[in-house]
C-alpha cells in the first residue's frame, strides 16, 4: 500500500509517518513538505505547492497513493 501525507514536516504529519510505520501492512510513505524545503537527507519527501494543480497531479501520478492523509495547512 501507498500512503501520500501532504503536510509530513508538520506537527501531526511526522507522527502519523511514525504510527503507519508500526502498522501490520508497512505503507510505503511519502510526504509533501511546503514552505520549507524537505529535510537534507530525506527520502519520500517531496517540496509541493499545493496550489500548483499540475505539481500536485503530476507527484499523485508517481507515487500512485491508495490512501491521502491531508494534513497540510495554510498560513
Amino acid at each position: 500500500m501507498n500512503v501520500l501525507i501532504t503536510g509530513i514536516t508538520g506537527f501531526v504529519g511526522g507522527y502519523l509517518a511514525r504510527a503507519l510505520a508500526e502498522t501490520p501492512e508497512r505503507p510505503r510513505v511519502s510526504g509533501t513538505s511546503f514552505p520549507q524545503a524537505p529535510p537534507e537527507g530525506s527520502t519520500g519527501i517531496h517540496y509541493l505547492d499545493l496550489r500548483a494543480e499540475c505539481d500536485v497531479r503530476d507527484l499523485v501520478g508517481r507515487v500512485r497513493p491508495d490512501r491521502i492523509y491531508h494534513l497540510a495547512a495554510g498560513s
